[in-house]
């Protein structure tokens, strides 16, 4: 089923959408393609700047693992070789890419189970409460 959009009414930019014969209260619908292709990449800005401070909050975390020696500087090198691409789409907002490749990655080393069940679990809580 096609997406209306619509845009805050009191002009802050805001991106919303809803199915067909829905009505969101102080938005407007918008049709003009050049406009809707603005309000995404204003919305993508934004998923970029959360995506760099997700990415970040993760090194510390990785940071903190090696000098409280949960981990080595060796295996947490190995790990941000390997979540490269991943790390690279998060911090570029293309988090339902992010969500895709994470669900094709292979445990390897210290990307545990855990550790990709965490990390699946921020990306889609990211998508339900953005997209």
């Amino acid at each position: 089923m096609p997406r209306i959009y619509y845009k805050e009414d009191n002009g802050d930019g805001g991106l919303d959408f809803c199915n067909p014969g829905d009505q969101l209260p102080g938005f407007s619908p918008v049709s003009d393609l050049e406009e809707l292709k603005a309000l995404h990449a204003a919305r993508y800005d934004g998923n970029r700047e959360d995506g760099v401070s997700y990415y970040n909050e993760l090194q510390a975390e990785l940071y903190l693992s090696i000098v409280t020696g949960v981990y080595s500087v060796a295996q947490v090198v190995t790990l941000e070789s390997y979540l490269k691409a991943l790390g690279d789409e998060i911090k570029g907002g293309s988090w339902l890419t992010a969500q895709n490749t994470i669900s094709n990655m292979a445990i390897s080393g210290i990307f545990d189970q855990n550790f990709k069940d965490k990390t699946t679990n921020d990306i889609n809580t990211y998508i339900n409460e953005n997209y």
